[in-house]
Order: C-alpha cells, then structure tokens, then sequence
C-alpha cells in the first residue's frame, strides 16, 4: 500500500509538472503567434498607406488630364 500510495503521489507530481510545461509551451506559442499578427498587421498598414498614396496621385492625374482634355475640346483641335 505504502507502494501504491508513493506512485499515485509521483503520478499526481508529474501530472502537475506536464500540465505546467504544457500551459507554458501554449503561452510561448501565443506569444510567437500574436508576434507574428502584429507584424503581418504592420505590414497591411503599410500597404494600405502606399494604396492611399497611389490614389491620391491617380486622382491629381485624373483631374490634370481632364483639364487638359477640356481645354483641347475648347481650342477646337
């Protein structure tokens, strides 16, 4: 019995220690993972920004070339 009692007790203890071991592997794993969306989240801001950019542009050019086109409509060529 004595026996029994110091293997549950040994079971119980490496019971405990994996489950530790296994929160903390899950912390280190969120940790890489919420690394990892906060750099894919940098790098879609940074994309959306160059977007906004290009269509500001593409708008001023837009608009240059629809005043040129009007004046061209209006000299008549």
């Amino acid at each position: 019995t004595s026996r029994k009692l110091y293997l549950t007790r040994r079971n119980l203890r490496s019971a405990k220690r994996n489950t530790k071991e296994t929160r903390m592997k899950a912390r280190e794993e969120l940790l890489r993972d919420i690394g990892a969306l906060r750099r894919e989240a940098e790098y879609w801001e940074l994309e959306a920004k160059d977007l906004l950019v290009q269509n500001n542009q593409l708008k001023k050019d837009l608009h240059i070339a629809k005043s040129e086109l009007k004046l061209w409509m209006g000299t008549g060529v």
